[in-house]
């Protein structure tokens, strides 16, 4: 079999595994949780410090930032 159709092969069974599993959550999960879940933690584009997850702050040069030059 020749890379190209390796390849193919390999992208529609890609494919259809991502098509199923969107499908599949769409049936198995209900509205609400998907509701609760969006609700929970509201995130505004005014203060992205607070709505940045944990960890992926970037410290000021005043609480001890080290800048390598």
């Amino acid at each position: 079999m020749s890379t190209p159709a390796r390849l193919g092969i390999y992208a529609l069974i890609l494919a259809a595994v991502f098509a199923l599993s969107a499908l599949l959550g769409s049936w198995l999960i209900p509205d609400s949780v998907v509701d609760d879940w969006t609700h929970s933690t509201p995130a505004t584009a005014t203060d992205p410090v607070k709505s940045a997850p944990v960890g992926l702050t970037t410290p000021s040069a005043a609480e001890g930032a080290h800048h390598v030059r």
